[in-house]
């Protein structure tokens, strides 16, 4: 296997990816409501990152009242990786 898809498959087996994969599916998130699933903010952040790193999620910017902020949505290769993973547990 490939070594970048080892540490994709490493990063999913992790606690709260799949949560926070889950979550972002239905529309983006802002930091604050993906608090949720991830208390520690530290922890959070470095999740994030490593999911924005494998392009499970990306960056998208939030209109909230008048001011923009970072959101998160699932990309395409991350919804193909859910829906995977879907497959695997109802079979």
């Amino acid at each position: 296997m490939e070594q970048r898809n080892r540490s994709i498959l490493q990063l999913i087996l992790q606690p709260y990816t799949i949560d926070l994969l889950h979550a972002v599916e239905s529309g983006p998130k802002r930091f604050s409501d993906l608090k949720k699933h991830v208390k520690n903010d530290m922890t959070l952040s470095a999740k994030l990152s490593k999911l924005v790193g494998y392009g499970l999620i990306e960056i998208v910017p939030l209109k909230t009242g008048k001011r923009y902020t970072n959101g998160y949505i699932i990309t395409k290769k991350g919804k193909n990786i859910v829906a995977n993973l879907e497959k695997i547990r109802f079979e």
